[in-house]
């Protein structure tokens, strides 16, 4: 859709924009459709995510975001990603050299954060 629109039904993102967006979440059960969306929402729409960060990737969904050229992340070092990551941080991911910054919004502290291999 060409607002990015999370459309999980009961999923707490359910309704928000993902659009131009780092988006986190846990892990994923993609199927090849989703994929497909993915890609459309980059090719068509260019309202894909920005980047994704997730505690750990399908390959399905890891796929879909090599073909829209979506930096992607899982296996995070320093834990699930949503327990240094909120809604409202400033994010930088370096997929190639796996390493992530969060800039806390409400304290504008940085911290860095690894990804294994």
């Amino acid at each position: 859709n060409e607002e990015g629109i999370i459309r999980i039904d009961g999923h707490p993102l359910e309704g928000m924009s993902s659009k131009g967006k780092i988006l986190v979440y846990d892990t994923c059960v993609f199927s090849t459709g989703a994929a497909l969306s993915l890609y459309t929402k980059w090719l068509i729409y260019k309202s894909a995510p920005a980047g994704i960060i997730c505690r750990q990737m399908h390959n399905i969904a890891a796929g879909g975001a090599i073909y829209s050229n979506i930096p992607a992340m899982d296996r995070i070092e320093g834990g699930a990603p949503w327990d240094f990551i909120e809604t409202g941080d400033w994010v930088r991911m370096d997929a190639a050299n796996g390493t992530i910054e969060v800039t806390k919004a409400k304290t504008s502290k940085k911290i860095p954060i690894v990804a294994t291999a």
